[in-house]
């Protein structure tokens, strides 16, 4: 657990605890929660107790935090003794380094209790060098669970600081959306975090993709005289197609893909090729993860012939 990670979009994985529930269509087929059961299970579902996972686990970022820091001031060495005739070093500039945090939970679950959270964010700020991709299919927690212990810690700074200066810089938001409904649902409540919170970037998780989706046209009813929402560039616009009266900030990277496994249900390739068009000329960098089903493994990482792995600069 925590270690090199294979997935396409990531570089390592930790998990402070283990343990969720299942929310949405998306959940149905859950890896977590199989894994889960073959340790024994007890983790998922209402009134499941989740599991915080040993302090040795917990000192793993702190090590790749080192090992960053240290390829990076290998790098700014050699940038420092480059000629002014070749300014530049003979390697390129470290691969930042991304961290999938709570593979096996959900960093905003309400059931965790908020010390763990606490101590959480106090690891990513304790390792800048990471950059921490906090995935949730409760993106209306975001916001809330944060501030239950982050204005605590400020106290009565908390209203002259703001929530956008405690959040920490190497933290990125992202959401899970399998369908329209779930787009319609769940990303302008990303979007309005993304705003109050001033994160490294906000990011779709579209696997398992189990239904086309438009994310240039999100319906939202959240806001009177805005009610479609373009996700890609945070543009409202109203029933008649008149601007909105409000504009959100952007989508910065949709990771799109089938489900897998045994049980895995199908992808229409029309649904991730509509999406890379979307994404095409914009600000949002798309990656394909996989076909899905059993040819995850042997060349299901290609869209018509191409792979798409690319992240969002930090």
């Amino acid at each position: 657990m925590g270690d090199v990670t294979k997935i396409e979009w990531a570089d390592r994985t930790f998990n402070p605890w283990i343990g969720c529930q299942k929310v949405g269509p998306g959940c149905d087929n859950c890896y977590a929660e199989t894994m889960d059961n073959r340790f024994g299970g007890g983790h998922w579902g209402p009134g499941a107790l989740r599991r915080r996972t040993a302090p040795a686990n917990w000192r793993k970022p702190l090590k790749w935090e080192r090992e960053q820091a240290a390829l990076w001031a290998e790098y700014h060495s050699l940038v420092t003794h480059c000629s002014s005739e070749d300014p530049r070093p003979d390697r390129p500039e470290p691969r930042p380094c991304f961290v999938f945090c709570a593979s096996l939970a959900d960093v905003f679950d309400n059931a965790v209790p908020t010390e763990w959270r606490r101590d959480l964010f106090d690891l990513i700020r304790r390792t800048p060098n990471l950059t921490w991709l906090l995935l949730t299919k409760r993106p209306g927690n975001i916001v809330k669970l944060f501030k239950a212990f982050a204005e605590d810690d400020l106290g009565p700074y908390a209203d002259e600081m703001g929530i956008r200066s405690v959040w920490p810089r190497n933290a990125a938001i992202g959401c899970t959306v399998v369908n329209q409904d779930e787009a319609d649902r769940d990303i302008p409540v990303l979007l309005e975090a993304k705003a109050a919170l001033n994160p490294a970037f906000a990011f779709l998780s579209m696997e398992p993709l189990l239904g086309p989706v438009d994310l240039r046209n999100v319906s939202t009813m959240r806001y009177p005289g805005a009610e479609y929402l373009d996700a890609l560039t945070g543009e409202t616009r109203g029933m008649l197609g008149e601007p909105g009266r409000m504009k959100l900030p952007a989508v910065d990277w949709a990771i799109v893909g089938g489900e897998s496994g045994s049980q895995a249900r199908p992808m229409d390739l029309d649904w991730p090729r509509d999406l890379f068009r979307q994404t095409d000329g914009t600000e949002a960098v798309f990656n394909f993860k996989q076909v899905g089903g059993r040819t995850s493994d042997k060349g299901g990482h290609e869209l018509d012939g191409q792979t798409y792995f690319g992240r969002p600069s930090v």
